[in-house]
């Protein structure tokens, strides 16, 4: 099956999921005792026969390659929602959205004057400096008061990181000594 939903599918069809028949009386140590809710029962299919084999959730596991837990956690979902598991893995991407944020991030960033180091260029080629007195979180500050609030201070400082080879003041080697 190329899909996760296809194969916990797949596998629900081979467990026969029911409600726990017998509940016991509570034992003082309750605390150490699991309640169930669902008892599964695991079979198997062969090529010739056509009804399923009963089989232990070892057997069951060690045949088809997967994990009891996995095997658990599809038929707990499965005797609470009566459906399979959905995927729920990953997330919707907004790369377009965050692409554009970027863009404006980098041309905010761009309308600063840099300024070139004069002396020791050798150590970091392609080094820039901005004035002083700004920081990046001053830069955000500006950049949310023209576009308000548009872009959080982790997605500018990333951008400013990634993108630029800038520094704030100027490089020591270019402060004269006397």
């Amino acid at each position: 099956m190329s899909t996760k939903a296809e194969q916990d599918q797949a596998i629900l069809q081979l467990i026969a999921v029911k409600k726990v028949q017998r509940r016991r009386p509570k034992v003082e140590n309750s605390d150490m005792q699991k309640n169930r809710e669902v008892t599964n029962e695991y079979h198997l299919l062969t090529e010739d026969h056509p009804t399923k084999i009963p089989v232990c959730k070892a057997t069951f596991c060690s045949v088809l390659g997967i994990g009891k837990d996995r095997v658990s956690r599809v038929a707990k979902f499965y005797a609470l929602n009566a459906t399979a598991r959905p995927e729920r893995r990953g997330g919707a991407r907004k790369v377009a959205e965050n692409e554009a944020k970027k863009q404006l991030v980098m041309d905010h960033i761009q309308t600063f004057t840099c300024r070139a180091r004069h002396y020791g260029r050798r150590g970091a080629p392609g080094r820039k400096y901005l004035p002083s007195d700004l920081s990046v979180k001053r830069m955000h500050e500006l950049f949310n008061q023209q576009n308000h609030d548009l872009v959080t201070y982790s997605l500018y400082y990333t951008v400013f990181r990634q993108h630029f080879n800038l520094g704030f003041g100027h490089p020591a080697t270019d402060a004269c000594s006397s």
